[in-house]
């Protein structure tokens, strides 16, 4: 009998043919072909929860919501469009904003700075000269009048007189006040104006300007947090008349049109029409849309999730100088009155911790939301990691915790790779 070699396999160690059955996979898998595939990295059963869970509630209906990980957008639909119709939204459908608007208004102001039309400390008075009558702050100081005797005896109640203090300059309202919402400016209109279920349809920005000529400032400008619907009109109407332009057609020179979004507007066109839903108050009764009229710039936008997050994605990259001043939306400036102290304020954009409860995680959010006209909307991203959400309802009811949940789902969930056999794959 021949002597066996060493080479011969049934004198192999067990360690041999561990060695060997794992060339033979790897040679096979090389021989085969392997490609990579990488999945979203994100919690399917938890977005299906959540969104399912909002929509079966009778005075909710249609609710879409999409997410950026790991390069990729996703859009999952969820309800019906209107009750008893049985029909889904689709991933185009169309909602109306509301205060989301702001972060636009904000972000044409950073892309007009960044291409030297304008500075975000030009003073608003010397912009509108001529067009609106804007208040200034100056400290005004009292002094007691000297009590005088009065005939029959005693003397005279003491009054004090106030006048501007001479020693003082007057400080002008500039842009970033606007943008920061500290230019003590009131948070709406005087709603006693309006009446009907379209509120603001004929507020003109000839009403807007007569209103904001009353108004006189109780406080140096820059330096307090309060909302101002007004002060986010005012900003966007500045900007207009800087660049010699409508609002709506300047939205769409400097964002719409470079980011290709076609289905975010004002007024819709006859395609975007068919694709733009009804709204539904907080009981699920249906209201129509609203005009806003001189506050498009703070709440009159119209947009749908594929938009809102190409929209969030410009925001999360670098690329080009349109990226870098849509970054300096980000940058925050100034403390809010919401929650803690680690709740700051950009232009339009809130900047707070993404995890309140875990002390450990210093990740940051960027977020702006709103409930207004039978329609509520949620939009944040997380720069670190770039993640983002966009959740929209055609219901008054708030989607805010849904987007925060999934918000830090996507941080949690780890990125899977999908191995697939090229053999096992149709010709492409």
């Amino acid at each position: 009998m021949k002597a066996r070699t060493p080479y011969h396999f049934s004198s192999w160690t067990t360690a041999q043919w561990v060695v060997f059955i794992i060339i033979f996979i790897l040679l096979l898998l090389i021989t085969v072909g392997v490609r990579g595939q990488v999945l979203p990295a994100y919690d399917r059963e938890l977005i299906d929860k959540l969104g399912n869970k909002y929509a079966s509630l009778k005075q909710n209906h249609a609710l879409v919501i999409g997410i950026i990980k790991d390069g990729k957008k996703e859009v999952f639909t969820y309800g019906d469009v209107e009750k008893g119709r049985g029909l889904k939204p689709d991933k185009d459908a169309v909602f109306e904003i509301g205060q989301v608007s702001e972060v636009f208004t904000t972000s044409i102001l950073a892309i007009m700075e960044m291409e030297g039309t304008v500075s975000s400390k030009d003073a608003v008075r010397d912009i509108m000269k001529g067009v609106v009558k804007v208040p200034y702050y100056q400290r005004v100081i009292c002094q007691k009048v000297p009590k005088d005797p009065m005939p029959e005896g005693g003397y005279a109640p003491s009054v004090s007189v106030c006048f501007p203090d001479p020693n003082d300059a007057p400080q002008l309202m500039v842009l970033c006040d606007l943008a920061t919402h500290s230019a003590g400016l009131p948070d709406d209109p005087p709603m006693g104006l309006f009446a009907g279920k379209n509120p603001y349809k004929d507020y003109t920005i000839e009403k807007l300007n007569k209103y904001i000529t009353t108004l006189a400032p109780n406080e140096a400008f820059g330096f307090q947090y309060a909302h101002s619907t007004v002060g986010i009109a005012l900003l966007g109407q500045a900007l207009s008349v800087k660049s010699k332009m409508a609002y709506d057609a300047l939205l769409k020179s400097k964002i719409l049109d470079p980011l290709s979004m076609l289905h975010t507007f004002i007024t819709p066109n006859a395609s975007q029409e068919k694709h733009f839903l009804y709204g539904h108050n907080v009981k699920g009764n249906v209201v129509g849309h609203r005009d806003y009229n001189a506050l498009n710039p703070a709440m009159g936008i119209r947009s749908n999730g594929p938009d809102l997050l190409t929209f969030l994605e410009a925001n999360l990259t670098l690329k080009s100088n349109f990226n870098i001043a849509l970054s300096e939306t980000h940058f925050p400036r100034i403390y809010t009155n919401m929650r803690n102290p680690q709740y700051l304020l950009g232009w339009g954009w809130i900047q707070s911790p993404l995890d309140e409860k875990d002390s450990k995680n210093k990740k940051k959010m960027l977020w702006q939301v709103s409930e207004q006209g039978g329609f509520a909307s949620y939009i944040a991203f997380v720069k670190d990691s770039k993640t983002a959400v966009v959740v929209l309802s055609n219901s008054a009811n708030s989607v805010d915790d849904i987007g925060h949940e999934i918000l830090l789902s996507l941080e949690k969930t780890p990125v899977k790779i999908k191995p697939i056999l090229i053999g096992s794959l149709k010709n492409e």
